[in-house]
């Protein structure tokens, strides 16, 4: 299901932030209501705290794993690009947009007679809500069987993922009940899920399984 994505084991355990005095509500006054910083110490133990711990932030866009499913291509202002490629988990970026360089278009292949492509999504809140898991599909079908397929996942990992694991499992199967929890279970297979978050592995599963057989009576 893609490549295998590094975690900062400091990331797995919890530190101790530092500590800010606030004064008691009747000590409050206009020029002094909170104590105006930390303390030099207090300050780089913070910093260190923060470069240690590692990010584990996912790509939270709903249009980036759709783009992936359906094989667009970015087009910037010096380079033309897939998708798969134009995302990315940088220090200070989820793309590799280089200094000065926009995107100008998006480019979407047609998608061949018998496709259907579909974006499932959960969330808390309304459908402007950011993913809790995002599933998006691209599937084609021929006689009844799916002739081709493409699946990324959302909202799990730093940038969208392609699972092609699932892709390859898909074609030429039946779109039924039996083929989707496969589906699902190989979706998940390689995931490295952290304390907090396993149960997202649940929710790509039941979205999976939801995508194909909603394609299936399209």
């Amino acid at each position: 299901s893609g490549r295998a994505i590094d975690v900062n084991v400091a990331a797995l355990t919890r530190s101790k932030r530092v500590h800010v005095e606030v004064r008691a509500p009747g000590e409050r006054t206009l020029d002094g209501e909170d104590i105006g910083t930390l303390r030099l110490g207090a300050i780089e133990t913070e910093a260190q705290r923060c470069l240690d711990c590692g990010c584990v932030a996912v790509n939270a866009s709903d249009l980036a794993a759709a783009l992936l499913a359906v094989d667009a291509r970015v087009r910037t202002t010096t380079r033309t690009l897939p998708a798969e490629d134009f995302f990315a988990a940088g220090v200070m970026s989820s793309t590799v947009l280089a200094p000065g360089e926009l995107v100008t278009e998006i480019l979407l292949p047609e998608p061949p007679p018998g496709t259907v492509s579909g974006y499932q999504k959960f969330r808390i809140r309304g459908s402007i809500d950011f993913p809790i898991v995002g599933v998006a599909t691209s599937l084609t079908f021929d006689d009844g069987k799916i002739a081709a397929a493409k699946v990324a996942l959302g909202a799990v990992a730093p940038k969208p993922l392609r699972v092609r694991d699932v892709e390859k499992f898909l074609v030429g199967r039946t779109p039924d009940e039996e083929t989707a929890d496969v589906a699902g279970i190989l979706a998940v297979k390689n995931a490295q899920p952290l304390a907090g978050n396993e149960f997202k592995l649940q929710i790509v599963k039941a979205l999976l399984k939801k995508a194909i057989l909603a394609a299936a009576r399209r």
